[in-house]
């Protein structure tokens, strides 16, 4: 019997994908833990996702009275940010744990197509900068960006500074955009994230395509926060 990838213990594992392509390192997840990502089954805010909210949450309201006006059409996610997905997370993408975030490639690949399959959209994941690209040995978005299916341009570069998750939110919301061009802008373009917290790292990045030519430009995340 097989050890769970993320908690160690031998009950009842199962497989994924990945192990055939890392025949090294058995990719399953025992049956807690694969029960234990919260899957959103609420539509909440028709924004954001924000949860507990039928009409448009007021952080999107703020937005749309800031310089960030209609930069996002919408962001649609997968799982909701509890105890259990905060500490998955940060072993996968903090302790450079590549091999978790296959756990996520099949549902990751079908909430993309079945919110963005109607346009020719292109995946554009949000980039790191080069000091914590080197500091954690790989992007998540990156990773999320290849489990789409579509085409994935790194369209986007992003200068160093202080993390976002040690600003407090207000703070966010008004920090400078760190985000310039460094390839092609697509017409249509997803952006690619691992958590959607305030929204400002997906405006900033929608900003910036769209005044470099994006035409429509939604955002695609795994954990709505």
């Amino acid at each position: 019997m097989n050890s769970c990838m993320y908690c160690g213990e031998l009950k009842n594992a199962k497989p994924m994908w990945a192990t055939f392509f890392w025949p090294e390192r058995i990719t399953s997840l025992c049956a807690t833990c694969a029960s234990s990502f919260h899957l959103l089954t609420e539509q909440g805010c028709p924004t954001c996702m924000k949860q507990a909210e039928s009409d448009t949450c007021s952080d999107c309201l703020q937005w749309e009275t800031s310089d960030y006006q209609a930069v996002l059409d919408r962001n649609v996610s997968l799982y909701g940010y509890d105890h259990f997905m905060r500490d998955y997370v940060a072993q996968w993408k903090y302790r450079g744990d590549y091999a978790l975030g296959k756990v996520f490639e099949h549902t990751f690949q079908q909430l993309f197509q079945q919110h963005f399959s109607n346009q020719p959209y292109v995946a554009v994941p949000i980039p790191l900068s080069d000091e914590r690209m080197q500091e954690r040995g790989f992007n998540q978005a990156a990773e999320l960006a290849d489990f789409t299916g579509a085409t994935a341009i790194d369209a986007l570069a992003r200068k160093h500074g202080e993390k976002q998750s040690k600003r407090r939110k207000w703070d966010r919301m008004k920090a400078n955009n760190p985000f310039y061009l460094s390839g092609e802008v697509p017409r249509y373009a997803v952006l690619i994230d691992d958590i959607y917290t305030t929204g400002t790292t997906l405006r900033h990045a929608a900003q910036v395509l769209k005044e470099n030519g994006a035409r429509k430009i939604a955002a695609c995340t795994l954990i709505r926060g």
